[in-house]
């Protein structure tokens, strides 16, 4: 049976208590001069190929190790060892300070994307003139003034309409014939343009037709005149294409019924009429603003 002693190693705040047999005295700690600490340190030789050493850290930290070795001589260099790791780790942890982060620099500092421009309202003033088929019996020209407003993927517009007369045959006699003149006219569009914001902007619109009519016959004893209304609905469809920041191109078709339409009478008899559908393919070109 072995004699296990009570030795204090006390340097400055340092207190490391060793309990170990005679034979076995404690490690020399003098590189832990100024450390500050509570250790115990217990050693054990249950048989001569066996030491047992368990260390215990109560300051400043808390934690256990347990080393089963050949020799007190191995057991005082890993108590030691343990001894300088441990406290000499603690006493860096503690007194180190904290890094500073790197100052931001201009590189480091990433601006946040500005969000897309809003497009504002498109206004536009065009020109142009269209040829319209089977409002009456043969092709009827129009000379067209447009202004429009867009705002997003909405835009409406109105056209002012003028055209010129046009001499319909027809009659009780061979050289009866009407004289049709649409002085003038208006249309109002409301359209849905997906890519409102491309310089190619096809557009889907509903269409609203007013036209004033003028009427006189020719080759007949009796000539008489009159005028009437044509009314119409319908659909139009359109492609603007922008061809510079100011000027723009628009081609565009629309198919209409018609709601109200003039008609020419000889004698009481219905010759000439206004058709009941017609179909219009046109032109402009104008001036736009973003």
């Amino acid at each position: 049976m072995s004699l296990t002693v009570l030795s204090a190693v006390v340097l400055a705040s340092l207190d490391v208590a060793w309990r170990a047999p005679e034979s076995c005295p404690p490690p020399d700690v003098s590189l832990l001069a100024s450390a500050t600490g509570k250790v115990q340190a217990t050693v054990d030789n249950p048989s001569k190929a066996t030491w047992l050493l368990e260390l215990a850290f109560l300051e400043p930290f808390q934690a256990t190790r347990r080393l089963e070795l050949s020799s007190c001589t191995d057991v005082r260099r890993a108590a030691r060892a343990l001894l300088v790791l441990g406290l000499k780790g603690a006493e860096a942890f503690t007194t180190a300070p904290a890094p500073s982060p790197p100052p931001l620099t201009e590189s480091a500092v990433e601006p946040l994307p500005s969000p897309p421009p809003t497009p504002g309202p498109r206004l536009a003033l065009s020109a142009g003139a269209l040829a319209s088929a089977l409002t009456v019996p043969s092709f009827s020209p129009r000379f067209l003034i447009e202004g429009s407003l867009g705002v997003g993927a909405f835009e409406a517009a109105v056209m002012l309409r003028g055209g010129l007369p046009v001499v319909v045959p027809g009659g009780p006699t061979a050289t009866a014939a009407v004289s049709i003149w649409p002085t003038l006219g208006g249309e109002l569009l409301g359209c849905f343009s997906p890519n409102h914001a491309r310089t190619v902007r096809p557009a889907v619109c509903g269409a609203m037709l007013g036209e004033w009519w003028q009427l006189r016959g020719q080759g007949v004893s009796d000539p008489r005149s009159g005028s009437s209304a044509l009314v119409g609905l319908g659909a139009h469809a359109r492609v603007s294409i922008e061809l510079g920041s100011w000027l723009q191109l628009t081609a565009f078709l629309t198919a209409r019924g018609h709601l109200l339409r003039p008609v020419a009478r000889f004698e009481g008899v219905d010759t000439v009429a206004a058709g009941p559908f017609s179909v219009e393919l046109g032109a402009l070109i104008g001036l736009n603003r973003k």
